[in-house]
């Protein structure tokens, strides 16, 4: 099967998780309201996801979206009040638009980064996500809708978002509090190697191959490299994940195996 038929588990409140071994489509309110389904694993392959998808899955929390997947469309994860995070591929080729409402009413969504590709994200896209902090916008997006990151009740909580100076930005595309900041495109691709810069840098550090290790374990590593075992006096061979391969001591004027350290 390459494709899930309109409405194929439309209703069905039953339904707790769903995987597919490859599909390329899925129809048009697919798994509408079935508000007891909290996992979705989707193929590697799939490349569209339809009109109303998974609207109402009030259950379900997160999903891994493939990489090959080229557009989410209309209201696919409308009314999702349980997801808190959405993992969209960063360097996903393919995906080039979030449709209208795609996330309208995601009440308990958190963060949302967005892959290099995507270029449009289409009005009311994340309406009303009341739990929204945290936006990573492409350089290279073209246009935001009107009221995408926009809300009633109350609005979506973002207090800074970076936008590039090519996309077009609707009149009502952030609330009134969000502070926008335009960067040319190049300027935000350095910004985001900073970003991964930092985070790296704040890694909390290696623990040291010494703590734990015995006097003659001890010995064997050298100062400066994290866990390469000195060589022996008198084995040959090469060093590969902390041991020594197709090697041998020389013990007596005879050779014998040596396998580890």
């Amino acid at each position: 099967m390459t494709h899930l038929p309109n409405n194929a588990f439309s209703g069905r409140t039953l339904l707790v998780s769903v995987a597919f071994p490859s599909l390329v489509s899925i129809g048009y309110r697919a798994f509408f309201g079935c508000r007891s389904l909290t996992g979705v694993t989707f193929p590697a392959g799939l490349t569209a996801i339809g009109d109303y998808t998974f609207s109402g899955c009030s259950s379900l929390t997160s999903v891994v979206l493939p990489a090959d997947l080229t557009s989410l469309a209309v209201c696919a994860f409308d009314r999702c009040s349980s997801l808190t995070s959405v993992g969209l591929p960063p360097a996903s080729p393919g995906l080039t638009s979030v449709g209208d409402e795609a996330f309208n009413n995601c009440s308990a969504l958190t963060s949302v980064t967005f892959p290099a590709g995507l270029a449009f994200i289409g009005e009311r896209a994340f309406y009303n996500c009341r739990s929204l902090t945290r936006v990573t916008l492409p350089a290279g997006l073209n246009s935001i809708g009107n009221y995408a990151f926009d809300g009633a009740f109350p609005f979506c909580p973002l207090s800074r978002v970076i936008v590039p100076t090519t996309a077009n930005i609707s009149s009502r595309a952030f609330s009134d509090t969000t502070t926008i900041l335009r960067l040319l495109p190049r300027k935000m691709r350095w910004y985001a190697a900073v970003d991964l810069a930092l985070a790296y840098k704040a890694l909390p550090p290696r623990p040291s191959p010494l703590a734990g290790a015995g006097p003659d374990q001890a010995r064997l590593l050298r100062p400066g490299r994290r866990s390469a075992p000195a060589r022996p006096r008198g084995v040959r061979g090469r060093l590969w994940a902390g041991g020594i391969l197709k090697c041998s001591a020389r013990t007596h004027g005879r050779a014998q195996p040596f396998s580890s350290l």
